[in-house]
């Protein structure tokens, strides 16, 4: 394992326990908000090759908002989700989803009914990386 990675799942550690053991509301949403930064540094780090030299990432299944799925709308840097029928997707790398836009469409979103006009099955999304479910 590599250093880095080593570092930030120390810091992880240090989190949780900042988690069990504080007491002040507005501290323990200040260590949420920490744990979820970590935990998307630590997902970007986490790689795996398959047999054509590609890089992927593992998945680290985590549940979505839509008010969180918002934030990865592929702008400025951000990594592009999109939800479909409550399984939440990585286009990050999808060539056709360059800067979170796909013919119209715009990441951060469900888009279950948009896919659903377009796509009689889901075999266009068999290999995709899943990131995640939404809440309900």
């Amino acid at each position: 394992m590599n250093e880095i990675l080593k570092s930030k799942l120390n810091q992880v550690n240090i989190v949780k326990k900042t988690l069990i053991y504080c007491e002040d509301k507005n501290l323990k949403s200040i260590t949420v908000e920490k744990l979820k930064e970590l935990l998307l540094e630590i997902e970007k780090l986490i790689f795996s090759s398959d047999k054509k030299d590609k890089c992927r990432i593992i998945e680290i299944k985590r549940e979505f908002t839509l008010k969180e799925l918002v934030k990865y709308n592929g702008q400025g840097g951000k990594n592009a989700y999109v939800a479909i029928k409550g399984t939440v997707y990585d286009l990050t790398s999808e060539k056709s989803w360059i800067n979170g836009v796909h013919h119209g469409l715009i990441a951060g979103k469900d888009l279950t009914d948009e896919f659903m006009k377009c796509h009689k099955n889901d075999i266009n999304l068999k290999d995709l990386n899943i990131i995640g479910t939404i809440k309900e």
